[in-house]
């Protein structure tokens, strides 16, 4: 890159010298014959860095699974794991019911961790349901580009210290007859976030408290790649690889660790009643008052109308939209817009926002307005 940024100076000092000569009579054609002598001789410079830029790239992508699995890896650090063909599902529907629960479970321990195991067929989770007492659990779900996402993947340390990655695309129908998020087995949430997934989701869930824990740490794994908590996955994937199974159970180990010894029956102060906070029933107002709280405490923004109304603007467009709510305007770019107050364009490209193609089409929404 630097030869050819050197060559590329020295063509164009000697292009402008060759000019500023010919401005007192019309060049001849020798002079536009130097100029493509110079363009050709250029041509291979120019060919060589793009087969080297080229190269580059194709060597951070590196295909960790031949059949459809990509991962996208800069300066050792996983920053993507994406499939070639991932799919849309059609997701089983499940009925609320109304079950009475007040079991509860104020501390979680486990012996030490021994396997880890994919679930992905009926045999294998029925073998685990035979084993299962209590558990502590993570949930991953597909909600990038969907505006009623669904769970992808849970993963449950047991109090044995095994660890089991189960797919609930595959099993969401033995799931639901075998009781797993019922009271057939006590429960503990790794943070309030994954509790309301799976309550979106399965909507019956009982026995269970709230660790709410936040892992913003890095999961090193083999190999000398890592993968952390900001790594895109698309968790549609069929057939998790290594490097998958490896982040899942380090994750929930490391979750274990660090909330073991702290006692969690007043988990989240917040949830009064678990049926009025339902993700389905996203137009509640303890919906919106819980993401607001949130914005107000995460980025320490000032609790007023225009907070409320980009929250509620930026639901309405995703529904409307059927896309993620994080598509049409990140939390990030939310906080901007309320602390700002931003109000015309102008504002927008001064502070370099990039927003999305739906947020651009009914911009005036998203303004500040101080009427």
């Amino acid at each position: 890159m630097k030869n050819l940024a050197n060559l590329a100076k020295q063509f164009i000092t000697q292009l402008n010298k060759t000019i500023n000569v010919s401005n007192a009579s019309k060049p001849d054609k020798c002079y536009y014959k130097e100029v493509l002598d110079n363009i050709r001789k250029l041509k291979p410079y120019f060919a060589f860095d793009e087969v080297s830029i080229t190269n580059c790239i194709e060597s951070s992508n590196i295909k960790i699974d031949k059949k459809n699995i990509l991962a996208l890896i800069y300066e050792n650090e996983i920053k993507a794991i994406i499939g070639k063909y991932c799919q849309s599902y059609k997701i089983l529907k499940i009925a609320q019911k109304k079950i009475e629960c007040n079991h509860q479970i104020n501390k979680f321990y486990c012996e030490v961790t021994n396997d880890v195991f994919i679930v992905n067929n009926l045999e294998t989770f029925t073998e685990m349901l035979s084993t299962l007492d209590s558990y502590l659990i993570d949930v991953y779900d597909h909600s990038y580009r969907t505006y009623n996402s669904y769970v992808c993947f849970v993963v449950i340390l047991t109090n044995k210290g095994n660890v089991y990655i189960i797919d609930c695309i595959k099993l969401r129908q033995a799931i639901i007859d075998k009781g797993l998020f019922t009271c057939n087995f006590k429960k503990v949430f790794t943070n309030i976030k994954n509790f309301t997934k799976l309550k979106v989701d399965f909507k019956n869930i009982t026995c269970y408290s709230i660790a709410d824990y936040y892992c913003d740490d890095n999961c090193i794994l083999f190999k000398d790649f890592n993968i952390t908590v900001n790594t895109y996955i698309d968790w549609r994937i069929e057939n998790l690889h290594i490097y998958l199974k490896n982040f899942l159970s380090t994750k929930i180990i490391n979750f274990y660790k660090n909330i073991k010894t702290e006692l969690i029956d007043n988990p989240c102060s917040y949830i009064e009643n678990d049926e009025d906070f339902l993700y389905l029933e996203k137009d509640t107002e303890l919906y919106f008052k819980t993401f607001k709280e949130f914005f107000v405490s995460k980025y320490l923004l000032d609790d007023d109308k225009y907070l409320l109304k980009l929250i509620k603007v930026r639901e309405t467009y995703a529904r409307d939209n059927n896309e993620s709510i994080y598509y049409v305007m990140t939390n990030g770019q939310l906080s901007i817009f309320a602390k700002l107050k931003l109000k015309n364009e102008k504002e927008i490209i001064k502070h370099k926002i990039i927003l999305s193609s739906i947020v651009k089409q009914n911009l005036d929404q998203f303004l500040y307005s101080c009427t």
